[in-house]
């Protein structure tokens, strides 16, 4: 299986993702399973199916577009309201 890579997003992207955070929530809550196998194995070095990279990949995303101090506050409710309890782990783990 090829490793994979964070695509980054555009800023338009990434506005949308901001303004849409029933989506955000929705992804993240998807999210879960993943994160607890990667904090229960190898983390990184986790092999992963095809639609867990694309978790990654979309959890990134979400990540990214509520990076630096003005967002940093509605990623931890993000994280919050998909019961992803710990969003710094959260973050160190996948981003």
């Amino acid at each position: 299986m090829n490793k994979f890579q964070f695509g980054s997003a555009s800023e338009e992207q990434r506005a949308t993702l901001r303004s849409d955070p029933s989506r955000c929530v929705k992804i993240l809550r998807a999210c879960k399973p993943l994160a607890n196998r990667l904090a229960d194995t190898s983390g990184i070095y986790t092999e992963l199916t095809l639609e867990e990279e694309q978790l990654l990949q979309e959890f990134h995303w979400i990540a990214d577009a509520h990076q630096g101090y003005e967002y940093e506050g509605a990623f931890r409710g993000l994280c919050s309201q998909a019961q992803l309890s710990r969003p710094p782990q959260c973050c160190k783990l996948w981003v």
